[in-house]
């Protein structure tokens, strides 16, 4: 993440830990820290390509002659103008890569809580003479499971066949077409350089305004907001309105986020055996009604509540649907892990989750290094790592 010298502290809930979130808060925080990343990426879309608009209009206007564009120096405006596309494009494309192992680590964290908070309690009842004081060595007892994601959302082939690194390598290749383009026809057609320093800042699309709006809305949620799950104004502003390439950008980074975290929250869902099922709810920006209301309304009970793994989210191209956990009754729980301990019921669901974090059930997940990115993103600093 980037460093940009702001204040240190975002929020009067800053500094929470997973130990602070509770069971049913644990799914908004989730959906929080998720806004608070596409938040982010949208901020930091429309830096790089803003910065890189700015480069590129000093570019053309310093190698100009009386304001117009001759032969060298169109060569030379032409040079300077892919160079400065190449490293705008490398450092969004390494924030993609960032934004997606955070979209699929934020979801661990619910497990930490989840298991930490909920089948702990029930577990120390039903065999209160485990030893105490038993020490791990989990420390990375999520990261198979995290790139098992990530492996699997870049292996994804999209409806028309297309692969995910495929749509990053086009956006590179027609961007730098396009910035040609509007060099040469630009000179073609006897532009000054003012003007074509102006078409390559359409071009690429990115608003000034929009990383200063991004970073006010990261700090001003205040603590009762935050605690309400507020995200109005989260998502979208007159400030951030892109186009060109900025908003193609954007428009991919915005929807693999989606994907890679909902294929990261059925992966972590499907792993614990006290998930009972899922429900689906809108979020809090919904703007029309449409297939996402049908599918939170549905389910065999009602209320948007599906036996995990039913529903695939996004249900749509940019849809900020999001799922939390139903959780099996604490008693029932206490019940069936006394059977499973003693022996005397079988439950391989269990046997696998044990299996899973290193064979000790005691441990406890929210130490985790990967669980941290709920909390960070949720409550935390995004411009100070």
């Amino acid at each position: 993440m980037s460093k940009v010298g702001l204040m240190t502290t975002i929020t009067e809930a800053a500094g929470k830990t997973i130990g602070d979130i509770s069971i049913g808060q644990v799914g908004k925080t989730q959906q929080m820290a998720l806004a608070r990343l596409h938040l982010y990426s949208i901020g930091e879309t429309h830096r790089i390509f803003a910065e890189a608009s700015t480069k590129m209009r000093a570019a053309v206007i310093q190698h100009a002659s009386s304001n117009t564009l001759d032969g060298l120096g169109l060569i030379r405006a032409h040079e300077a103008a892919q160079r400065i596309w190449i490293a705008a494009y490398k450092e969004w494309n390494a924030a993609l890569t960032e934004w997606l192992r955070t979209a699929a680590a934020i979801p661990f964290g619910t497990w930490a809580v989840l298991h930490d908070r909920f089948f702990l309690p029930q577990y120390e009842k039903a065999q209160r003479a485990i030893e105490e004081g038993r020490s791990s060595t989990l420390e990375y007892v999520f990261n198979p499971q995290h790139q098992a994601v990530l492996d699997a959302a870049y292996q994804r082939v999209y409806a028309d066949g297309i692969p995910l690194s495929t749509r990053i390598w086009n956006l590179d290749h027609a961007s730098r077409a396009g910035i040609d383009q509007v060099i040469y026809t630009g000179a073609a057609n006897g532009a000054s350089a003012w003007d074509i320093a102006q078409q390559l800042e359409q071009y690429l699309g990115a608003s000034q305004g929009c990383p200063r709006w991004t970073r006010t809305r990261l700090y001003k949620l205040t603590k009762k907001e935050i605690a309400g799950g507020r995200r109005t104004g989260l998502y979208s502003g007159a400030e951030c309105k892109g186009q060109g390439v900025a908003y193609k950008a954007l428009r991919l980074a915005r929807n693999e986020i989606q994907t890679i975290h909902h294929m990261a929250t059925d992966r972590v869902m499907q792993a614990l055996p006290f998930v009972q099922e899922e429900q689906i709810h809108l979020s809090s920006g919904h703007p029309v009604d449409d297939e996402c209301d049908q599918v939170v309304a549905g389910g065999p009970k009602g209320g948007g509540v599906y036996p995990k793994g039913t529903i695939s989210l996004p249900i749509h191209v940019q849809c900020l649907c999001y799922k939390t956990a139903v959780l099996i009754k604490p008693e029932e729980l206490t019940t069936k892990l006394r059977g499973w301990m003693d022996g005397s019921q079988a439950w391989p669901e269990m046997d696998g989750y044990a299996s899973a974090i290193g064979g000790d059930p005691l441990v406890s997940l929210a130490k985790m290094r990967l669980a941290q990115d709920l909390t960070e993103w949720a409550f935390g600093d995004p411009y100070s790592g």
